[in-house]
């Protein structure tokens, strides 16, 4: 990896690349920009100067309270905080078995979780509504969590095989030879070792759980237990013959701001991450 690097050092990105990368750049900063911009400030500046500066602080405060952005909030992080754990402890498990054990099968229930990343949401949506509906869930957290469960498992599986596939197999050897078990192995060498790929598919998950709409807005029936996506579709519509734009922007803003965080304090491990699970020493 070392090697491949500093021959990447090597090589000179011609001016076509770099006017590309600074014009992708563009188009895509800009936006953020305006946005952060809008979101302090009122509607009636966006028709008397659409690309003014801000002029009031208290739309972030508008939409906290009024637009009920703590309680959207406060149930996108109690869904968060319970599917993704259980995501990915479950897929470790399901991905050490099926690079580490061998059965009969195992391949094609490999490939089976792999083409769950196939199916398309909106397919499934009617059946499930139907089943949970039948099981008296349909409306809670209750019935969402396992439905989030069940769609990251193909990803998160996908992802974490090539991580505990690179392990050694002398570590494995060496610890059955000092009278380790799959269950030891498994908490205290498995799991150390693929530690990149844990981080990968764990800011991948919240990433996808915390901006999650379909699923919430369907199977979710109870207004006060929407996550924030659909809170902020709800807001968006009851505005739409009134729209308080200042408000809307402060919403989203608050929406994004998390999950960009959490990509910056995470970058460099992400980026190793998705190195590590990609190359082979």
């Amino acid at each position: 990896m070392n090697r491949l690097r500093s021959g990447f050092g090597k090589l000179a990105v011609p001016f076509s690349v770099q006017l590309l990368c600074v014009f992708w750049t563009f188009i895509v900063v800009v936006p953020i920009l305006w946005t952060l911009v809008s979101s302090s400030r009122r509607t009636l500046d966006f028709f008397l100067n659409p690309i003014g500066m801000p002029s009031t602080h208290v739309n972030y405060m508008k939409a906290w309270v009024n637009g009920n952005v703590a309680l959207y909030f406060k149930n996108s992080i109690i869904i968060t905080t319970i599917s993704v754990p259980l995501i990915v402890l479950l897929s470790a498990m399901a991905s050490f078995g099926l690079s580490r054990l061998k059965f009969r099968g195992r391949v094609a229930l490999l490939l089976l979780f792999v083409g769950g990343l196939f199916l398309p949401t909106v397919l499934l949506i009617t059946p499930l509504f139907l089943m949970l509906n039948s099981l008296s869930i349909l409306g809670s957290w209750t019935g969402l969590i396992p439905v989030y469960l069940a769609f990251s498992f193909p990803f998160t599986v996908f992802v974490l095989v090539p991580f505990f596939n690179a392990i050694p197999a002398d570590l494995e050897e060496a610890a059955f030879i000092d009278g380790a078990s799959y269950y030891y192995i498994f908490w205290h060498l498995a799991l150390p070792l693929a530690k990149p790929g844990l981080i990968v598919a764990t800011v991948f998950n919240v990433f996808g759980i915390w901006n999650e709409f379909v699923l919430a807005h369907v199977l979710l029936t109870n207004p006060r237990l929407i996550t924030l996506p659909v809170g902020l579709a709800n807001e968006v519509m009851k505005q739409q013959y009134a729209a308080d734009y200042g408000v809307i922007f402060a919403i989203v803003v608050m929406a994004a701001a998390p999950v960009a965080f959490l990509y910056i304090f995470f970058q460099r491990r992400l980026q190793g991450g998705l190195m590590a699970g990609a190359l082979k020493e």
